[in-house]
């Protein structure tokens, strides 16, 4: 992928635009981290309560509101100061989506054997 995407750079550079491949690969690997941290911490938030005991380590939800908005405070900093990285970043997730989709339509599925209908808590113990 990313091969791929320094010789889309270069390309592009070789057609007349100078754009600095390797300042944008980071700046837009900063946007997807960025996005994932915000994933985890909501999903940190929504899952309060499913199975949890004792033991369960839970963070206060004040430190992950902090989170949520130092995210958001980086993501526009990062965007006001490259605002083509999200240009970038709608390429890789259409990429992406493409890949998943040829991978659904063509991919190899394994077959599950037996009358379980691949339901896991059915599957016999070797």
């Amino acid at each position: 992928m990313v091969i791929s995407l320094l010789a889309a750079g270069w390309l592009v550079n070789q057609a007349g635009l100078e754009i600095d491949v390797i300042t944008r690969l980071a700046t837009v690997t900063v946007v997807f981290t960025l996005f994932i941290y915000t994933l985890v911490i909501l999903s940190a938030m929504k899952l309060r309560g499913h199975d949890e005991d004792e033991d369960t380590f839970i963070a206060s939800t004040p430190l992950l509101i902090v989170g949520l908005l130092g995210n958001a405070v980086l993501l526009i900093y990062v965007l006001y100061d490259d605002p083509g990285a999200l240009i970038w970043c709608g390429a890789l997730l259409a990429l992406g989506l493409l890949l998943f989709v040829i991978e659904q339509v063509f991919g190899s599925r394994k077959q599950s054997s037996g009358r379980d209908g691949g339901d896991p808590t059915n599957a016999r113990k070797a």
